[in-house]
């Protein structure tokens, strides 16, 4: 059973009840041990995922890319200043737009408000930042240990299968 959180992604993962850490540590241990015995799940296929990152060679921006891309997703990445997102009066159209093409949304590098405004109008999940992920997501990857054993070209750190199960949970 996928994680699916009692609260706002990823705006409350700082303050997430101890049943969403255990359940989502749950989920993410489910992916890997699906990992470690080769079963191709690709909960995600099909699912079209926004990147907005000014930066092309950010961890970050990698992790995150990485994780849904390896759950069958397609992710395009969006230079904010391209998209216009720098444009006040054009946000909120922009954002809708956005929402249209794209299930969901990782946001990175961009202004809380900026963020705040996106989330608003685009109508997908928004996420700020969750590719970088914080200390409850690194808490809940400790709870699962070190990765071993993993079949070649599947192995991926603790925390990517926090995130997967995150992504999982928001958008599939």
């Amino acid at each position: 059973m996928p994680f699916t959180p009692s609260s706002a992604l990823p705006a409350a993962l700082d303050t997430m009840s101890d049943a969403d850490r255990q359940h989502l540590a749950a989920s993410a241990a489910t992916l890997m041990r699906q990992a470690r015995e080769g079963v191709a799940t690709q909960p995600l296929r099909g699912r079209n995922l926004g990147l907005v990152c000014e930066d092309d060679a950010s961890e970050a921006a990698s992790r995150f890319e990485r994780a849904a891309t390896t759950l069958g997703a397609h992710v395009v990445r969006i230079r904010p200043s391209v998209a216009g997102l720098d444009d006040e009066a054009a946000l909120p159209q922009t954002a809708r737009v956005l929402g249209r093409l794209y299930d969901a949304i990782e946001c990175q590098g961009l202004p809380p408000a900026t963020v705040a405004q996106i989330r608003r109008h685009a109508g997908v999940p928004v996420y700020d930042g969750l590719g970088g992920l914080g200390n409850t997501a690194r808490t809940v990857a400790a709870m699962l240990g070190p990765v071993t054993d993993s079949p070649p070209g599947t192995e991926l750190e603790s925390d990517a299968y926090v995130l997967q199960a995150l992504l999982v949970g928001s958008v599939g």
